[in-house]
């Protein structure tokens, strides 16, 4: 019989648990993002304080102050313009970056060069270093961080690449990490290039991982905007709250600001006193689509100004409108609200007919052109003006006609833009049961313009059905 030898270890040892090393690498990644949110002059964000306006500006849809007065963002800081012919740039906002995806790793004895010919305006170039889940496994199984060295290189007009920066990234992360290298361009009016090289030897091991990557370059423009007539917003914050990517941002904004009724205030709604067919010198925000209307219809910059006077407007009938449009209904929630507002955002160019057409639509108006004058007038109650009776009909008779069951409806559904879905579209049904027990369940669908209220979308439905059911004769 063989016997097995015995092992026995030495009493001081033992096996050793492996120790990672915490992340000594950070990036500081501060974006500067410039918003455009509209022609100007606008009133701004809602909110009176900055507090409040905060709570109404939202990253990823959500805000960055909450009502209770919580910040969900830290390092946030905002400016802002509101479209003025004089204001001044934001501070911090001196130049304009432009990026663009590169995405190349850099091994050892590999480089890659980027060139800009007649480089123009372009002041410098910020080329960004990433490097992915930065460290090395030692033998004894300990997790630590690593380095690589790399080195930026410029040429001017075809000559030799001179060194403009020698970069050595040192540590351990996990994650992602990025540094941004600054890079001036000495002849704007020649052909630059910018070759990025890796200078230390690639591992020869997969213990350690130290892959660098150029990922982006950035074209800088240094000059002072201040963007005269648009509504600006600036947004100064760290990067690394939102992994890296810029948020999507969202605001609630009181928007263009119009010539109003000499004798009207726009925050209470009220008519104070006679009108005497001026509108006021300045301008003032309101949500009343009768002063949208006729601010786009007068205005030279972003309106018709240029090819109607304002004097081819009814301005009493639209005065009347106005009024119609302000009155205080019930909002199907025990409130009250304005009859009709218009609330929306118009990113498109179309016929600018057309764009009024939808504009009148927000009270149920009609838009046309009668003794060289161009009026809008809405559906609203007015003194009849003429009685017709079979006696002064020729002929004593009334003939009549109407539309077939198969163009009328008994329900609409209306599509809105819901703020409870942060103002993405809402239906509204609504349903007329007497039509439906004359003609049936018919539903159709109907988009309300510039709607953001569930009432005003339901009274919309409700104009259309009482039109079809006592307007479909003649």
């Amino acid at each position: 019989m063989i016997q097995a030898p015995v092992l026995q270890g030495s009493g001081k040892g033992g096996n050793k648990t492996p120790k990672e090393a915490p992340d000594s690498l950070f990036s500081n990644n501060i974006a500067r993002i410039l918003d455009l949110l509209s022609e100007g002059e606008i009133e701004g964000i809602v909110g009176d304080t900055e507090e409040e306006r905060l709570q109404n500006t939202f990253y990823n849809e959500v805000p960055i102050r909450s009502p209770d007065g919580v910040l969900n963002y830290s390092g946030v800081a905002i400016q802002a313009n509101w479209g003025t012919p004089d204001q001044t740039a934001l501070p911090g906002f001196d130049n304009v970056r432009t990026s663009v995806a590169v995405g190349q790793e850099l091994p050892a004895g590999v480089n890659k060069t980027i060139s800009f010919p007649n480089a123009g305006d372009v002041t410098a170039v910020a080329v960004t270093i990433s490097a992915q889940q930065f460290f090395k496994v030692e033998d004894d199984g300990d997790t630590v961080g690593t380095s690589v060295s790399f080195v930026i290189e410029v040429s001017e007009n075809g000559g030799t690449f001179k060194t403009a920066y020698n970069g050595t990234i040192r540590g351990k992360q996990k994650n992602e990490y990025t540094a941004d290298y600054r890079v001036p361009i000495g002849d704007p009016n020649g052909n630059t290039a910018i070759r990025v090289r890796r200078t230390t030897p690639d591992s020869a091991t997969l213990k350690v991982n130290d892959t660098i990557s150029f990922k982006t370059y950035t074209k800088i423009v240094e000059h002072k905007f201040s963007y005269p007539n648009m509504a600006v917003v600036g947004h100064t914050l760290d990067a690394k709250q939102f992994g890296n990517q810029l948020p999507n941002r969202q605001y609630r904004v009181r928007g263009i600001k119009c010539r109003v009724p000499h004798n009207y205030d726009p925050v209470t709604r009220a008519y104070t006193g006679p009108f005497n067919g001026s509108l006021t010198t300045g301008k003032l925000y309101t949500n009343n689509p009768a002063w949208i209307f006729y601010e786009l219809v007068t205005n030279k910059r972003y309106g018709l100004g240029k090819f109607v006077d304002p004097s081819v407007i009814d301005i009493t009938s639209l005065y009347q409108t106005g009024v119609w449009c302000d009155g205080m209904v019930p909002d199907g929630m025990g409130g009250t609200e304005p009859r009709w507002t218009c609330n929306t955002v118009i990113t498109t160019r179309g016929e600018a007919f057309n764009l009024l057409r939808e504009l009148v639509s927000c009270f149920r108006g009609t838009l046309f052109w009668m003794e060289a004058k161009l009026w809008a007038l809405g559906d609203q109650p007015r003194v009849p003006t003429k009685l017709v009776t079979n006696g002064n009909v020729i002929g004593g008779r009334f003939v009549y006609s109407g539309d077939s069951n198969r163009q009328r409806y008994s329900v609409i559904n209306v599509s809105y833009n819901d703020p409870d879905l942060f103002f993405r579209r809402g239906i509204e049904s609504v349903e007329d049961p007497d039509l439906v027990r004359e003609i049936g369940y018919k539903p159709t669908d109907f988009g309300a313009f510039a709607c953001t209220s569930r009432g005003q979308a339901r009274r919309v439905g409700r104009s259309i059905l009482f039109s079809q059911e006592f307007e479909s004769e003649l």
